[in-house]
């Protein structure tokens, strides 16, 4: 029920999950024009995406996977002074994302609902579910340096080509997994993710991107807040029952469900009502709108009543005029003429 008034808050004042603003960007993301002043490589006629094993760039146009060696320059004689490149793959379906491997080969995938390793010593190996649940919109794929792929899935509603329906409706059904090409084992690291669009390795930290917020998350704290749920549930059903059926877990599952030792009992205990008095300010601030519009909603139908019982009145004015007409003699009647004569 918390959960429903928590979500019916955020649609009816615009923020939280609700909100469809994009933040300003400042300091190294702020705008500038280096798209616009750079020079033109290429041209193609539907770039995806692009990748480098190092020395020679890929690019992924529609459903060919082209190659440019390095010091390759535009070819005068070729329409729009594109660089001489090989196709290293062709196929039917549209390359959405693009990956070299460490030991040789490239990961494509195809049309969002199947990642495939084409060269290599693991050309062959594909995969279509990850999770027991199928690719839907797979936007982007990178390698650890452990060799793992890390592939963002954007949305399991809508495929890559409608990503504008997944914006519209804030969709929040993308998933980051990780692939072993050499064992073939996949495995989900997050979900429920804005838009998933684009991962990567740093050290032992990984970092993946949600396009409708706006914002970079380490894969540790999403991991966190999916497999640790059902623990630091109950954990804080100890503290305080029936805040997690609000939900609250998913705000200190990652220090309830994973530190647990590393946190001492009180501190848990200030954790959660710090959240407890933040639900219950933004419960207040919805109930005093709803006040609002109930005081609101009174005073219109007043106005509605007053205008209605003006208008009987006035209706009532009007009838006896129309009566009064009626009743008043014209000068036009024969009566009146007859008497006139008999005078003369």
């Amino acid at each position: 029920m918390i959960d429903a008034l928590l979500e019916w808050k955020d649609r009816l004042l615009g923020r939280g999950d609700a909100s469809i603003t994009v933040p300003v960007f400042d300091g190294a993301l702020k705008s500038n024009n280096l798209l616009e002043e750079a020079a033109t490589f290429a041209t193609l006629g539907s770039p995806e995406d692009l990748a480098t094993d190092g020395r020679s760039l890929f690019v992924a146009d529609g459903g060919t996977v082209l190659r440019y060696e390095p010091g390759v320059a535009p070819s005068p004689a070729q329409a729009g002074g594109s660089p001489t490149a090989s196709i290293v793959y062709s196929g039917a379906p549209a390359v959405t994302a693009l990956a070299c491997l460490r030991d040789g080969g490239l990961a494509l995938a195809l049309d969002g609902r199947e990642l495939r390793i084409v060269g290599g010593p693991h050309d062959g190996r594909r995969w279509d579910a990850v999770g027991g649940s199928r690719m839907n919109a797979v936007n982007a794929t990178g390698v650890a340096p452990d060799g793992r792929l890390l592939v963002t899935d954007g949305s399991l509603e809508h495929p890559v080509a409608h990503w504008r329906h997944d914006l519209m409706s804030l969709g929040r059904s993308g998933r980051l997994f990780e692939l072993h090409p050499a064992s073939g084992e996949a495995r989900v690291l997050a979900s429920g993710l804005a838009y998933a669009f684009g991962a990567c390795a740093a050290g032992t930290q990984t970092w993946v991107s949600e396009s409708w917020s706006h914002r970079v998350r380490e894969c540790e704290a999403v991991q966190a807040l999916t497999d640790f749920t059902d623990e630091g549930a109950r954990l804080i059903e100890l503290e305080q029952p029936g805040l997690a059926a609000a939900g609250i877990h998913e705000h200190v599952a990652l220090r309830v469900g994973r530190d647990a030792d590393a946190f001492p009992e009180e501190h848990v205990r200030r954790q959660l009502e710090k959240v407890r008095h933040r639900i219950v300010g933004d419960l207040r601030d919805v109930l005093r709108r709803g006040f609002d519009l109930c005081e609101q909603g009174r005073a219109c139908q007043q106005n509605c009543e007053d205008t209605a019982r003006d208008a009987e009145f006035h209706a009532g004015d009007l009838a006896c005029s129309a009566g009064n007409i009626q009743r008043r003699p014209r000068f036009c009647r024969p009566e009146i003429l007859r008497s006139t004569r008999l005078l003369i």
